[in-house]
């Protein structure tokens, strides 16, 4: 009996989550743009939890997005396959298949570095940092950290991680309307829709711009990035 073997890949699946909860707070805003004082729990539960997941998903997939393409040129590698893949892709296979194995042994880079090699190697220059959409994904990131490896601060602290990434943040969303008089930017106003649909817009661009560059399909190919309307 001949059984197939499938890879199995996640970025799509976390991209989709991130633009299912985001989608989720603009439903939530929508429902409630009337109300006035503290949400109830029944409101504030759910829209806290999908404003924090939207950003955790976001860069879950970006990094599921570049371990994909190591993994996807290291199979093509390792099974002759290098006929599928464009000519100027296919020349440096080999040796992004062994940077490959480097990254899954000692050699540990971010994300962000990972897509900064591919370049390197298919193009000669690394994907430009200096402008739109990588300055956005080094926000969120940024961001993404400060969430999972949260470090308490008094928001009287002017100084301190929390107002440093306020600024760094400022201007590219709007922040929750629900937010109270005094609430600190970040943890407790920021996770809106605005930073949901932000954090979807700018991973989503970023990948687009990467396979773009290397001539290659994107792994977001026909995504439904809308996210004012209802999820389904």
């Amino acid at each position: 009996m001949v059984t197939a073997s499938v890879l199995a890949c996640l970025s799509r699946r976390h991209i989709d989550a991130a633009i299912f909860f985001a989608r989720s707070l603009h439903q939530l805003e929508s429902e409630n743009r009337d109300h006035i004082g503290p949400l109830p729990d029944s409101v504030r539960i759910p829209y806290t939890s999908f404003g924090i997941a939207a950003v955790i998903e976001s860069v879950a997939a970006l990094e599921a997005c570049a371990n994909e393409f190591f993994h996807g040129l290291s199979d093509a590698c390792a099974s002759r396959n290098l006929h599928k893949l464009p000519d100027h892709v296919s020349d440096v296979a080999p040796l992004i298949s062994t940077l490959w194995a480097e990254f899954e042994g000692s050699l540990r880079i971010s994300t962000l570095a990972k897509f900064d090699v591919a370049h390197s190697v298919v193009h000669g220059v690394k994907l430009p940092r200096g402008g739109e959409p990588t300055q956005s994904v080094q926000s969120l990131i940024r961001l993404r950290n400060a969430l999972v490896h949260f470090r308490p601060e008094w928001d009287s602290n002017d100084s301190g991680d929390h107002a440093k990434l306020e600024i760094q943040l400022r201007g590219k969303f709007n922040v929750t309307p629900f937010r109270a008089g005094g609430d600190s930017f970040f943890p407790k106003s920021c996770f809106g829709f605005g930073c949901g649909e932000w954090a979807v817009l700018s991973v989503y661009a970023y990948v687009e711009a990467f396979y773009k560059s290397i001539g290659m399909p994107s792994r977001f190919a026909g995504l439904d990035v809308d996210m004012r309307r209802a999820s389904k």
